[in-house]
């Protein structure tokens, strides 16, 4: 039943694997559970229907704890016709640094079993990732003349999607977020995107603004949960 997740067993130094996302029968989460204990996998990720309280207590009766609400939305209105600056590859560092605590919301972070180091440096990957990687771009918006928020984003055929959204701590509350978001669903637009989806946490109320006012209507709601098995 699990996936084995070489990527995420190699960067957190123990073996992870997930299930697939949807229903999960009594007989389903104690199979996950020898799986996982028999094949030294420590960590699983299950994504579980909102609606589906029964898998919630299957998997939790089973060794799992909920860890996110996590909510996606979607865009398909017109874009807007408006100029994106994309970073560069020297402005990685100055990235990093503007977002050092801006996804402190995520499930790497809810679930304190994850080492608070290495979900940071999960993030910085993952900003790098949005500048360097092929079909990858990062878009900008400025406080003067210093970089204040970034959207990394990418498209995947008609789908955009925006992977992260930073404001640095001392630019907050100025509308700079959606300033870049607006820039980095113009860019999607002119690379063929019909619609745009992103993806946060329900405890991030201003997340959830930001899209919303952005045109953004929640499409799916699911409940993260880990399961750890060693």
């Amino acid at each position: 039943m699990i996936e084995r997740l070489a990527w995420d067993s190699a960067f957190f130094g123990f073996g992870v694997g997930r299930l697939p996302p949807g229903p999960l029968s009594s007989d389903e989460a104690a199979k996950c559970r020898r799986e996982a204990v028999t094949g030294g996998i420590a960590c699983v990720y299950y994504l579980a229907p909102a609606g589906d309280p029964q898998s919630w207590a299957h998997a939790i009766a089973n060794g799992f704890s909920p860890v996110d609400v996590r909510i996606e939305l979607e865009r398909d209105d017109a874009f807007p016709d408006v100029p994106a600056e994309i970073a560069g590859e020297g402005q990685i560092p100055a990235l990093q640094e503007l977002a050092a605590d801006a996804f402190a919301q995520s499930r790497f972070f809810a679930d304190r079993r994850f080492p608070r180091q290495k979900a940071q440096e999960l993030f910085s990957i993952w900003i790098d990732r949005g500048v360097r990687e092929p079909g990858f771009f990062t878009t900008i918006a400025r406080d003067g003349r210093e970089p204040a928020a970034f959207v990394s984003a990418r498209v995947s055929g008609s789908i955009g999607r925006v992977e992260l959204v930073a404001v640095g701590e001392a630019h907050r509350s100025r509308g700079l977020g959606r300033a870049a978001l607006k820039s980095a669903v113009a860019e999607l637009g002119r690379r063929g995107a019909v619609r745009v989806r992103v993806t946060t946490q329900a405890a991030n109320v201003p997340a959830q603004r930001l899209y919303q006012a952005a045109g953004f209507r929640t499409v799916e709601v699911g409940l993260w949960l880990h399961g750890w098995f060693a």
